[in-house]
């Protein structure tokens, strides 16, 4: 298998992201930590809500894929064009200035359906509109190398949202307030994934 094919297979299996697993359960309502920065369990739809907004009740967490932590894969990173690794790097989509973090995996143990969905939450708008500005500045010059085609397909942007699409996968990003909001899938209609995100985008309140 030459790099690229690998970096494709890869990017499939990275859309459904991979943390530490933990139990998985109904998340609360949005609140703020001390200082006003958004606690994001309270962004995200948590298991049972994620299930009936795509309608998929056989959808569960997908083993070790639900954590705080942003995960990097630095040997598929450092394969890529600078612009590219935040398809293999969770530090690179959101940056280093994060004030909390998760990421939770699902999948349908008897398709091939994945879907995952991310938030960070920064000290106030201006770092979030910071951190998504990169974000987008990255995804356009990947898109201009060589592996652009394979990594982000077709795609378009602007001041609050990135979209990519590629074969049966992609990538939706949004920026409101202080939250950058990320929804990554394979094998969902979009109309199914943009439920997902205006849920999730409708539950940051500030």
């Amino acid at each position: 298998m030459n790099l690229r094919l690998a970096l494709v297979c890869a990017a499939a299996v990275l859309t459904a992201g991979c943390t530490q697993q933990v139990d998985g359960a109904a998340l609360p309502v949005l609140s703020q930590a001390p200082g006003g920065v958004v606690k994001v369990d309270g962004v995200l739809l948590g298991p049972a809500q994620m299930r009936a907004v795509t309608g998929s009740l056989d959808l569960a967490v997908s083993p070790g894929m639900n954590g705080k932590a942003p995960i990097d894969d630095p040997e598929l990173a450092t394969a890529v064009p600078s612009a590219c690794q935040f398809v293999f790097a969770d530090s690179s989509t959101f940056g280093p200035d994060t004030e909390d973090f998760r990421k939770t995996s699902y999948r349908i143990a008897a398709g091939n359906e994945r879907i995952s969905e991310a938030a960070a939450a920064y000290h106030g708008a201006k770092a979030a509109g910071e951190a998504f500005a990169r974000l987008r500045t990255a995804v356009i010059g990947c898109a201009d190398t060589h592996y652009g085609r394979v990594l982000v397909g077709e795609w378009k942007a602007d001041t609050s949202s990135v979209r990519m699409r590629l074969a049966s996968c992609g990538r939706d990003y949004r920026l409101k307030s202080s939250v950058v909001v990320e929804v990554t899938f394979c094998g969902f209609p979009d109309a199914t994934t943009g439920a997902v995100m205006a849920n999730i985008v409708s539950r940051i309140l500030t």
